[in-house]
């Protein structure tokens, strides 16, 4: 009767038109902000670019070092995309998706601290992963990282699939209105990494004022967009 349960992070979204096909486009990114391999570069070597406060409204949160991260964390650096979904089913691995991982400098201050749907976001995840670790925590969708993504930001800056953010917006529409840091939405994020318009799409319809909002640098997601000669 399409009717929705109470308790879906994933309510049917009304589309009228169909999806469109097409992918990502393939260009450099020339653009300021970090890439795929200066931000793993950034992670390893502590992220000096992070900021190291913790949000009020999580600081309660369980918390593991990264020196001892969760499994959960573990099996998604590892890429081993079954065993994540696997793990996120039972009782430990729903525990390990709502737990931080977090990186301290030697003062103690926090240098990064993430969730296990953040990391995954940042790696192309499968969509059922997404969606496993989504229903393990579903919180997740709508905290930020210790640098002021939530993971919708980090699926959109490093090219996850359609049907990734697809899986995002559905679980927390709300999500496609926040910005990140530098006062860029997912939108901005998506047209800066040249997304195929079926991505485009799906962030406008969600939050179409995003078309009209300039980010701390003066940018509309159109002026991303045509850098990338999208």
């Amino acid at each position: 009767n399409g009717a929705t349960a109470p308790n879906d992070p994933f309510p049917p979204k009304d589309v009228s038109a169909g999806p469109a096909t097409d992918p990502y486009f393939s260009s450099s990114d020339p653009s300021p902000g970090q890439s795929r391999g200066a931000y793993e570069s950034a992670r390893s070597s502590g992220r000096s670019e992070r900021r190291d406060d913790v949000d009020e409204d999580t600081s309660n949160m369980p918390s593991v070092s990264s020196d001892r991260p969760t499994m959960l964390y573990s099996l998604i650096k590892s890429r081993n995309w079954d065993a994540v979904a696997e793990r996120c089913h039972i009782g430990e691995g729903k525990s390990e998706a709502g737990t931080w991982v977090v990186d301290r400098n030697v003062d103690g201050t926090i240098k990064w601290r993430l969730l296990p749907l953040h990391q995954a976001c940042e790696m192309q995840p499968p969509e059922d992963v997404v969606k496993a670790l989504i229903m393990a925590y579903p919180p997740a969708v709508q905290m930020k990282d210790s640098g002021g993504d939530l993971p919708l930001h980090l699926a959109c800056r490093e090219r996850a699939t359609k049907d990734t953010v697809h899986t995002l917006l559905r679980a927390d529409p709300s999500t496609a209105s926040i910005t990140d840091d530098e006062g860029r939405l997912p939108l901005h994020l998506a047209c800066r990494q040249g997304a195929g318009i079926d991505i485009v799409d799906d962030l406008l319809e969600t939050y179409h004022r995003g078309a009209k909002t300039t980010d701390s640098y003066g940018l509309l997601p159109l002026h991303w967009a045509c850098a990338q000669n999208a």
